[in-house]
């Protein structure tokens, strides 16, 4: 119990697990700000922080199918605005995320039906213009989705992987996240209902 944290526990980064030289330090909490000319760590830093490393949505624990997510690109334009961040997974499951701060006035329920749109647009788009518009958000003019999602992958398995992205494009079958530092009572109550 830590009173600073409002009942919750402190977290604490442990290293050096099982060696003589282990360290643990109290890890703080900072402020989100959603000015993006404001403060450091705004929308801006947490999108960044989830395309450098999209293993701290911990997707697994939502859904097992989603591990191993690889970031797909950024601000990824569709009819109805920018992407936040797309990821997707070798399987050919793909998460949409949008990023909102609680100062963000958008917090509450209008992220749930940009989020909607978002989904709606996607489920448009076929394996090449999914690939083509990944493209234009990582600025490259060529890119090959299923070499940047499989790296190491047999080459084989590139029509399965496009078979399957297409699927879920044409079902509409992704998951859909909203990260941010908190959310509104009342969004948390139309997601649970969604």
């Amino acid at each position: 119990w830590d009173a600073h944290m409002s009942g919750f526990m402190t977290p604490l980064a442990i290293s050096g697990m099982g060696k003589s030289s282990q360290s643990c330090q109290r890890l703080e909490s900072v402020v989100l700000s959603a000015d993006p000319a404001g403060n450091a760590y705004n929308e801006a830093w947490l999108q960044n922080l989830i395309d450098r490393h999209p293993d701290i949505l911990l997707l697994e624990e939502i859904e097992p199918a989603f591990e191993a997510a690889v970031s797909a690109c950024r601000e990824m334009s569709v009819r109805s605005g920018f992407i936040d961040n797309l990821l997707v997974t070798p399987d050919g499951g793909i998460v949409v995320v949008e990023t909102k701060l609680l100062l963000n006035p958008e917090a509450r329920r209008a992220v749930i039906a940009q989020i909607l749109d978002y989904a709606t647009d996607l489920s448009g788009l076929d394996y090449a213009a999914l690939e083509e518009a990944i493209a234009r958000a990582r600025k490259q003019s060529t890119f090959n989705l299923f070499r940047h999602v499989c790296p190491k992958a047999d080459p084989s398995r590139e029509a399965k992987f496009v078979d399957a992205i297409s699927r879920n494009l044409r079902l509409g079958r992704m998951m859909l996240l909203i990260v941010g530092d908190g959310i509104h009572e009342g969004v948390e109550r139309l997601s649970d209902y969604l």
